[in-house]
């Protein structure tokens, strides 16, 4: 298993107006064992997992009462899912993960 603690945002704290306390790390755990990541069907399957993770930690950064949650919430993924392909450090996964976001961002990990 992959266990992953990531820092929190502190873009974060702007979704909750009246929070006054620092933010708390993340931690986020994904299944690996079962994935061959030299391969990019490992890698696409890893990252939707991860994607998957960083949406259920970035969950409270989604809010109809705050207009801009969905971009702070965004943008919470996306650093979640690139801090956990830092700790990572597998070439594949990282390759595959940039030319999804070339070809325009996280909407295909979701499908």
């Amino acid at each position: 298993m992959l266990r992953l603690t990531l820092a929190a945002l502190a873009f974060l704290a702007a979704t909750h107006a009246a929070a006054a306390d620092a933010p708390q790390p993340v931690e986020i755990r994904v299944w690996r064992a079962d994935l061959d990541l030299t391969t990019e069907e490992g890698a696409r399957i890893l990252l939707r997992r991860l994607a998957g993770s960083a949406r259920e930690a970035c969950a409270h950064a989604e809010s109809p009462l705050f207009p801009r949650a969905r971009g702070y919430a965004h943008r919470c993924r996306r650093k979640v899912i690139e801090q956990a392909l830092e700790t990572l450090d597998e070439a594949e996964v990282t390759r595959t993960y940039a030319v999804l976001i070339a070809r325009g961002g996280l909407a295909e990990l979701t499908r």
